[in-house]
């Protein structure tokens, strides 16, 4: 009876290891981001998504913190964030050709864009880049990661309302995205994620990122893209890879999709620091109650 007893005992244990289970899931909101097309862009339209999802992501990221930022970083229409995008494609910026954008040049583009043009330098970065990406021209910033991307690190982007922007490729083919959501159940507890466990992350895609077309141009609002994402090799480690049915047209919208399964090399996040623009937005508020309360101690007496 005894022996029986521990059976019982170690395979209840075994099966409640078993059925063990993680849900890792975070999402923004899809409503604040922008849905230009990167074929709105010319010239190089074609090959504008870098600067094209940089511009959504923004518009994101002004929507989520529009006590701080207003509409100063894209605008508010349409037409605005092509403006917008003109800015970031060109060569003081991320000087996109007909080849696309280096990677390396994200960085500092962006940080050009939002603390010097823009004025606002509450604001932080951080990313993940093969190391290789640097240059003496664009060496590596003091806040970026050596290395391959990973799950943990676009989590964390997410929950924590970072615009990010990731990029991935197959063979010499690369494209540039607007993170949205990541939803992963780690079935066995491991840490790496399966194929088989389709783990999925959400985005908008430059290419098809409007939910109307119902003319040349899109009419909104930001359309999600959904694809399976997966430790290559199932190993810890492995660089995540990505599959999904890519838009493979162009303007004006056609049903035109196509496979596309490549691995995600590059993530670069932008940080609002929360608690500076709150303080910031608290004083703003309190400033007139402020210079009421001090104008009834002293009050003037001529000009003062």
């Amino acid at each position: 009876m005894k022996l029986t007893a521990a059976l019982t005992v170690a395979v209840s244990l075994a099966i409640s290891q078993s059925n063990a289970a993680t849900l890792y899931s975070a999402s923004e909101n899809l409503s604040l981001f922008g849905w230009l097309d990167q074929y709105s862009m010319d010239p190089n339209g074609n090959m504008a998504c870098v600067p094209t999802s940089s511009t959504n992501a923004l518009t994101f990221l002004q929507g989520a913190n529009s006590s701080y930022f207003g509409t100063a970083l894209t605008g508010s229409t349409y037409s605005s964030w092509v403006s917008t995008n003109t800015i970031l494609m060109s060569a003081p910026y991320m000087a996109t050709t007909a080849n696309g954008t280096l990677y390396n040049h994200i960085p500092y583009a962006l940080t050009q864009y939002i603390k010097v043009d823009r004025g606002f330098t509450n604001v932080s970065f951080s990313g993940i880049f093969p190391e290789d990406f640097w240059s003496e021209t664009y060496p590596k910033p003091s806040y970026m990661t050596d290395g391959l991307p990973t799950s943990s690190f676009l989590l964390n982007a997410l929950k924590t309302n970072q615009a990010t922007i990731f990029s991935f490729s197959s063979g010499s083919t690369g494209h540039e995205v607007s993170a949205v959501g990541l939803n992963w159940l780690d079935v066995n507890e491991d840490g790496i994620i399966q194929q088989s466990e389709n783990a999925t992350v959400s985005f908008v895609d430059p290419l098809d990122p409007s939910v109307s077309y119902t003319g040349v141009l899109p009419e909104g609002t930001a359309k999600i893209t959904t694809a399976q994402i997966w430790n290559a090799g199932d190993v810890a480690g492995g660089e995540l890879n990505i599959t999904y049915n890519q838009y493979a047209g162009s303007l004006p919208y056609a049903i035109d999709y196509g496979p596309y399964t490549g691995s995600i090399n590059t993530i670069f996040a932008i940080i609002p620091e929360p608690q500076t623009i709150a303080l910031l937005v608290l004083s703003l508020t309190f400033l007139p109650l402020a210079m009421r309360w001090k104008h009834s101690l002293f009050p003037r007496a001529g000009k003062w």
